[in-house]
């Protein structure tokens, strides 16, 4: 299961090569995981054949976004989509994406109207006997959100004015302002990453570069973050 997957990462990451077991940051203003639900399931245990496809939305190295239709014991509101995010797992020599645990653990910890909100996971495969014929998908499930702004950008057809422009931009704020108060750092923010609905709501999405931050000398981050055309130049030059 999920937690399984995540017990196992939590217990490698607790010693360093030496063998010496190493402090780990600590998460700040987490939210809890809710109870399972009253049918005995859990996150992770529903099938994706529980959701219809309605469409391919988008695809890219992170996998495949489709647009859906949510099973009725969710209780969503008549007519409202959902987003399913398929991990690509083809590539992966060391099985589930750690790009995808990141992203999995730190949205379940953040819950803010500027940022997608992460309502479950579901495999591709109705039994776990199943995934030993071949391997089986696992879709991160969202709200679904009709545009990006990358797209918007592009197509044209939005007047960007000056009152739209700051909307946005106080909503892209109010999310980051929300992650940095819980010391998390999104580390992939371009116009790509930030979806838009038809009501003009802004959510901050695409976590899986993000990472919890503490001002420690001693474990120096990674520079190899953030597209490469948005990166800044004192990661360019090697920054940590």
């Amino acid at each position: 299961s999920l937690f399984a997957l995540q017990a196992v990462f939590d217990m490698c990451s607790e010693w360093d090569n030496g063998g010496k077991k190493r402090k780990e940051p600590g998460v700040i203003g987490k939210v809890e995981a809710g109870p399972m639900g009253e049918d005995g399931r859990g996150w992770g245990e529903r099938c994706g054949d529980m959701y219809k496809i309605v469409d391919k939305v988008g695809e890219g190295t992170y996998g495949e976004v489709y647009k859906a239709t949510p099973p009725p014991e969710l209780n969503i509101e008549a007519g409202e989509l959902l987003a399913l995010k398929k991990v690509r797992l083809e590539n992966e020599k060391e099985g589930f994406p750690i790009t995808a645990v990141r992203e999995i653990k730190i949205l379940r910890q953040l819950r803010h109207k500027n940022i997608i909100k992460l309502r479950e996971i579901v495999t591709g495969k109705q039994e776990a006997v199943d995934f030993r014929k071949d391997k089986g998908s696992f879709y991160l499930v969202f709200d679904f959100m009709e545009h990006d702004l990358m797209g918007l950008l592009e197509c044209g057809l939005v007047t960007f004015t000056q009152e739209l422009n700051c909307s946005i931009m106080k909503q892209i704020m109010e999310g980051l302002a929300y992650c940095h108060d819980r010391n998390f750092l999104h580390r992939d923010i371009k116009c790509s990453n930030i979806l838009v609905n038809n009501k003009g709501q802004v959510k901050l999405a695409d976590f899986g570069l993000a990472r919890l931050y503490e001002d420690d000398k001693e474990r120096p981050y990674t520079n190899k973050v953030i597209t490469l055309w948005y990166r800044p130049p004192e990661l360019l030059l090697g920054e940590e």
